[in-house]
């Protein structure tokens, strides 16, 4: 069965072009023009995920995320917000208790950055739930493949330790890692600023990079549900900005990530995306034997 999308945005004309793009990749799209023809539809519960237009004729897009939850509770699909001022949404958002978006993303980063988030917020029923952090579906042959590379534990080489640095110049941020996610950890063969060099699994921004080949995007982790709560988002390091690439074997099996973050929100560039997966393709190259000698 396709995944149904539901766009509510009252820009007619980029509600059509999108929905084309969703159905050109194999999803269902509806779309409607304000909050309260928003509220009823996605109240059906027909759909996986609903991408909700901050400013909204009739009723908000936080006014309706937030009927939409109390209706569904647990049943309600995830809630992307759209708005042009992250800012604006930010200051909405409440010190402590429940907040209604799963993620936000800003119209200025384009339509093609919007259907990334919308397909990286689309886990596909092949990911599995196990604790709080989804799981590829593939896992026991992904870290199979990890192990065979027998990276993890070694020590500090200077090559990957360039890529970090790279990483981290990409963007203007302090922190990057080449990062590789195990069963239960994720270890950084080399890292920048106060980046640990391993964490559980179950708090690691990269447990969710590894489940698409694309590059997986956090604009600002304080208003995504999956984050907010982090230590590293609510604690001293105040992560905000996330990017990763994953490191891919092999089509859809990916054994870690070049990742970048920051305590600043922001969106990426496709300059940037490009950069970030032709670092991620060198360490792949480096660990199947086709980049330079080991130093």
């Amino acid at each position: 069965m396709r995944q149904r999308v539901l766009i509510a945005d009252d820009d007619q004309f980029q509600c059509a072009v999108l929905r084309d793009m969703l159905e050109h990749r194999g999803y269902e799209a509806d779309f409607v023009n304000d909050g309260l023809d928003a509220v009823r539809l996605l109240r059906t519960g027909r759909y996986d995920l609903g991408l909700l237009d901050y400013r909204m004729p009739e009723v908000s897009g936080l006014a309706a995320a937030r009927l939409v939850r109390d209706f569904l509770q647990a049943a309600c699909p995830r809630l992307i917000a759209v708005t042009a001022s992250a800012e604006e949404l930010r200051a909405r958002k409440p010190a402590a208790g429940r907040w209604w978006f799963d993620a936000v993303v800003s119209k200025q980063l384009g339509l093609h950055a919007l259907l990334a988030v919308i397909e990286e917020n689309l886990i596909d029923t092949t990911v599995r739930p196990v604790g709080s952090v989804p799981v590829p579906g593939n896992e026991a042959a992904r870290v199979g493949k990890l192990q065979s590379y027998r990276i993890m534990d070694t020590g500090h080489e200077k090559f990957f330790d360039r890529v970090a640095c790279q990483a981290a110049h990409i963007f203007g941020v302090p922190i990057a890692a080449v990062s590789f996610v195990d069963s239960d950890r994720q270890w950084s063969k080399a890292t920048t600023g106060p980046a640990p060099q391993q964490t559980s699994r179950d708090t690691a921004f990269c447990a969710y990079t590894i489940l698409s080949d694309r590059i997986f995007v956090v604009e600002d982790a304080s208003l995504d549900v999956r984050f907010a709560d982090n230590a590293c988002v609510a604690g001293a390091a105040s992560i905000r900005f996330y990017a990763g690439v994953p490191l891919l074997a092999a089509p859809g099996l990916r054994v870690g990530s070049v990742y970048a973050a920051g305590s600043t929100p922001r969106g990426v560039t496709p300059n940037e995306t490009r950069q970030l997966h032709q670092l991620a393709a060198q360490v792949m190259a480096r660990l199947n034997g086709t980049g330079h000698a080991r130093g």
